[in-house]
């Protein structure tokens, strides 16, 4: 879909990549630019796994919400550490994606901008369930995280005022100690 009509089933269109034009890139440092063709067999195979193999089944918007709610409540660590947890769940346990479906995925979600695990999660949702599992996943995998710190925006000075700030301390060695696990 993408080598034929320049985007990710009209996603998103990708207007700067011409197939038929030479493109210019480096041959490494200190080296003048080239101009290459871009083989369209090549870039047909490789930007073609997200949607070469239908999913296995698909799912509703609530099965959607509801695993990456499971995802949003215990996956801990940044972006790096949730696409591990992703890749389990969701290509070994669920068999919603392929192998080479969820590593051109992660090609794709690092090249963007922003938390490439939420980008994930929105794209793995648009697959299964549309645009409704898009947003299903997005409320499901950053509500719990949400929730966690407004509650804790809100109580931190009466939590504080009773028991001290030594806990306090203690959330933080927690959180070195699990992003060092992760």
């Amino acid at each position: 879909d993408f080598a034929q009509n320049g985007c990710f089933h009209g996603v998103f269109p990708l207007d700067f990549v011409s197939l038929d034009k030479p493109y210019r890139r480096s041959d490494g440092p200190g080296k003048p630019l080239s101009a290459k063709r871009v083989d369209r067999r090549v870039l047909r195979f490789h930007l073609g796994a997200m949607y070469d193999v239908p999913p296995t089944r698909t799912a509703t918007a609530l099965e959607v919400f509801l695993a990456f709610l499971r995802q949003g409540l215990t996956a801990f660590g940044g972006p790096a550490a949730h696409v591990g947890y992703f890749r389990r769940d969701f290509v070994e346990k669920r068999g919603w994606l392929s192998e080479s479906a969820f590593a051109d995925l992660v090609a794709l979600c690092h090249f963007l901008p922003g938390p490439s695990s939420s980008q994930m999660g929105m794209a793995i949702g648009l697959r299964q369930a549309g645009l409704a599992g898009a947003l299903a996943a997005f409320a499901g995998f950053t509500l719990p995280a949400a929730t966690a710190m407004i509650a804790f925006a809100l109580f931190i000075p009466d939590i504080t005022a009773r028991i001290g700030d030594g806990w306090l301390h203690g959330l933080k060695i927690a959180a070195a100690a699990v992003v060092l696990q992760a």
